[in-house]
């Protein structure tokens, strides 16, 4: 089953401050009778942000490509015994999509095996000129989310789609470790992280990566942000397992976007997890 991460849903309070952050970061929003799309290729829908209180993960799309594999992926979850809920129209519509089922993980977050998803009727233009993202085959980047219980989502994450583990991070955190599992579905290092840390979280989502073709745009892009006085909350750094060049910011609803160049690429089935003890080769500073 080859699968890629189509769009990340996203319930907001603040769509017009969104639609000026993403002018901020090279994404191009686009306004919608009941949502607020951000672009980042020719895909009609990316970030899908609908109006609500929550500020947070709403809804993660995973794209085949073809009605048969969309089919077989269905088949797999009811012989997984996984429950899941075919679509409706009108999602379908908010997602420019052909059809669509949902199921959810251990934490209740509510993942998305989609099919057509549609090209928009113009061309990408975000307000900043830049190259472009990487997406195609890899998809739009990797969400990571908060986890109880890291090690019960990933064996779920695997059931359900079949992704691979890439690695782990094993960090220390005062008395207590912040544990990280980041999964593959295709050749981006990960499409999806779940992160398991000694405290409670407020959200389910800890952060979105996009990753610009060209590290300068990532460079423009932390520029552009850090002038608008959006706050950084990591500074510029490499980390050690997908040797992403990035920095992360606050969006509007809270959560963090991670922009990243330089991503390295796995071979699905045939990549060798390993496990690190530390979150960065260099910088990746906390701000504060």
């Amino acid at each position: 089953m080859s699968l890629k991460l189509a769009y990340v849903g996203v319930e907001a309070s603040r769509l017009d401050e969104w639609k000026r952050f993403g002018d901020l970061v090279g994404l191009q929003p686009v306004e919608l009778p009941n949502a607020l799309c951000l672009r980042m290729d020719e895909k009609a829908r990316r970030f899908i942000l609908t109006e609500g209180a929550a500020d947070d993960h709403a809804f993660s799309g995973f794209e085949v490509d073809t009605a048969e594999e969309f089919d077989r992926a269905v088949e797999h979850l009811k012989q997984a015994n996984i429950p899941f809920e075919t679509g409706t129209s009108a999602g379908a519509e908010l997602r420019a999509a052909d059809r669509y089922v949902t199921f959810r993980d251990p934490e209740g977050l509510q993942h998305e095996i989609v099919f057509g998803c549609q090209d928009a009727d113009t061309p990408f233009a975000p307000k900043e000129p830049m190259q472009g993202y990487v997406t195609g085959d890899e998809g739009l980047g990797h969400i990571a989310v908060n986890a109880k219980d890291y090690a019960a989502c990933e064996a779920f994450f695997a059931k359900a789609t079949g992704a691979g583990l890439s690695d782990h991070i094993f960090s220390n955190f005062g008395d207590s470790k912040v544990q990280v599992t980041f999964m593959h579905l295709n050749p981006r290092h990960h499409s999806i992280a779940y992160a398991q840390f000694p405290f409670e979280t407020s959200r389910k989502i800890d952060h979105i990566m996009i990753e610009p073709v060209d590290l300068m745009d990532v460079l423009k892009a932390q520029a552009r942000v850090a002038e608008a006085e959006i706050p950084i909350t990591i500074t510029l750094g490499e980390h050690p397992n997908d040797h992403a060049v990035s920095f992360y910011c606050t969006t509007p609803s809270g959560f963090r976007l991670e922009v990243a160049a330089n991503c390295i690429k796995v071979q699905p089935g045939a990549w060798e997890p390993t496990s690190y003890d530390y979150f960065s080769m260099w910088g990746h500073r906390v701000a504060g």
